[in-house]
């Protein structure tokens, strides 16, 4: 993954020079392969760690920056939106899809959209992500930011409702990027209206309800799935993509609520407008991770005192909630 050290500094405090700046990212395990001098700006490129699939995004490091430094993480603005239950638009019709969400966005003049701006050219050319038109690139920069992939769909080329479904054994996409027509195999998890396939669930887009010049209004899409049925799905189709690379790693259920905001406040800034809830329904339920442990039992593991205090505060920075227990122990919600 390469990113923008000018970038992440709007989401993180960094030392002042570049050494510093590199020393901490190797001491807490991103490890820096290569660095690109372009003006004023460094361009790091890391090695991530296989399983840390929240590294893959602005916000990931910078939460790994703040628990170790404990600066604060600086806040992402958001749009304002409110969420339903209904699923007028879309069923799940599959236990690999965990949750999703459709959220409609208007623009009656795409003539008049305005560009999402230099910053975010350059965060999406440094990510390695081409600009494609202002109301596909809002995907492209909340994948980069939070590390929730998204897509987007023409609205009025959806034929009826949208379904989370398995692919049957013979059916065909055709896929974004010129890569064509090609058949499927059964049981790969698929968004399909009611006469074709949109997307290959969590990897590739579609083209036949992709945006164009003419669009009006769109579906703007996020959702989670079950990370071994998209790397299983990724390597029989020979396909791999940012999206299949972060949903095979885990993703996070809380950010997609929070990629609907970005996204509505980036929409309203190139002249999107959303007028009705968000959809949104979780069709899995994910257990309730807890961890106990005790100030004592801790410091004599890592032989060095630790405080209830201390140890709430390093683990809050990585979001884990604390709940100090009536005998002192301590009990954190992952």
């Amino acid at each position: 993954m390469k990113i923008s050290l000018n970038t992440l500094k709007k989401y993180i405090d960094l030392p002042d020079s570049l050494a510093e700046s590199k020393e901490l990212f190797e001491d807490i395990g991103l490890e820096v392969k290569r660095i690109d001098k372009e003006g004023d700006d460094n361009l790091i490129t890391f090695e991530l760690l296989a399983n840390r699939g929240d590294h893959h995004s602005y916000e990931g490091v910078a939460r790994e920056v703040s628990g170790r430094t404990g600066s604060p993480l600086k806040p992402i603005p958001m749009g304002k939106m409110s969420y339903t239950d209904d699923s007028s638009l879309f069923s799940i019709d599959t236990d690999g899809c965990i949750a999703y969400s459709a959220t409609e966005f208007r623009n009656d003049n795409p003539a008049d959209v305005k560009n999402l701006g230099s910053e975010y050219s350059h965060m999406l050319k440094t990510g390695g992500v081409n600009e494609i038109c202002p109301v596909i690139d809002v995907t492209n920069v909340v994948n980069l930011e939070l590390g929730q992939p998204a897509h987007v769909y023409d609205a009025d080329k959806i034929k009826g409702k949208i379904h989370i479904r398995e692919s049957r054994q013979g059916e065909k996409a055709s896929l974004l990027f010129g890569k064509g027509e090609i058949e499927l195999p059964a049981g790969i998890i698929v968004i399909a209206d009611d006469e074709k396939i949109l997307t290959l669930a969590g990897i590739m887009g579609c083209d036949v309800a992709s945006v164009d010049e003419n669009t009006k209004r769109v579906i703007f899409e996020a959702a989670l799935f079950d990370p071994v049925r998209i790397r299983k799905a990724s390597k029989a189709l020979g396909i791999q993509t940012l999206a299949s690379q972060r949903f095979e790693r885990g993703g996070d259920l809380d950010v997609i609520k929070r990629s609907v905001e970005r996204a509505a406040l980036l929409y309203d800034q190139i002249g999107w407008k959303n007028a009705v809830p968000s959809q949104f329904n979780q069709k899995v339920a994910l257990p309730n991770r807890t961890l106990s442990l005790t100030p004592s039992g801790a410091s004599e593991y890592l032989d060095r005192e630790l405080s209830k205090e201390e140890i709430i505060d390093r683990l809050s920075r990585y979001g884990f909630k604390a709940t100090v227990q009536d005998d002192g122990s301590l009990q954190f919600k992952v």
